[in-house]
C-alpha cells in the first residue's frame, strides 16, 4: 500500500522518537481509522531494522579491516623487539668473552716466582745440590731446580 508522503514522514518520526503530542495523537487515529496503515508501519519497522542491521554488518567488516591494518604492524613490532633483545644478549655474551682476560693471562700478569732465600737445615757444609738448585731457580729453570 502506498502511503502519502506526510504519512511516511510521520511514521519515520515515530521510529526516530521525534513525534510531538499532536503528531502522536494523529498517528494513533490513522492506525485505527485507515485500513492497512498499521501493516505499513510494521513493514517500515522491519525495513528500518534490516537496514540498521546491514549497516552494522558493513561497519563491523570495515572495523575488522582497519583492525588488521593496525594489529599486523604491532605483531611485526613485537617480533622486531624480540630479535633486538636476542641480539643484545648475544653481543653481551660475546663482549664478555672478548673483553675479559682469560685465566692464564691473569695468572701470568700476577705470578711472581717466590724470591730465593738461603735455607739451612743443619750445620752440614755440603751445599752442593742446594746451591745448584738455587742457581737453576734464580735463572728461571724451575724444572732443573726441582730435580
Amino acid at each position: 500500500m502506498a502511503l502519502p508522503e506526510n504519512d511516511t514522514a510521520l511514521i519515520e518520526k515515530h521510529f526516530e522518537g521525534l513525534l510531538t503530542k499532536e503528531e502522536e495523537i494523529m498517528l494513533n487515529e490513522k492506525k485505527q481509522l485507515t485500513p492497512g496503515f498499521a501493516e505499513e508501519m510494521e513493514l517500515q519497522k522491519t525495513m528500518i531494522t534490516a537496514i540498521r542491521l546491514a549497516d552494522k554488518t558493513l561497519l563491523k567488516e570495515e572495523l575488522k579491516k582497519e583492525a588488521q591494518k593496525i594489529v599486523l604492524p604491532i605483531a611485526n613490532q613485537k617480533k622486531v623487539k624480540w630479535y633486538g633483545i636476542a641480539a643484545t644478549l648475544v653481543l653481551l655474551v660475546v663482549s664478555i668473552f672478548v673483553l675479559l682476560p682469560s685465566q692464564n693471562s691473569l695468572f701470568n700478569a700476577y705470578y711472581v716466582p717466590f724470591p730465593e732465600s738461603p735455607v739451612t737445615r743443619s750445620e752440614n757444609n755440603d751445599k752442593g745440590n742446594y746451591t745448584l738448585a738455587m742457581q737453576q731457580y734464580s735463572i728461571g729453570n724451575y724444572e732443573q731446580a726441582l730435580v
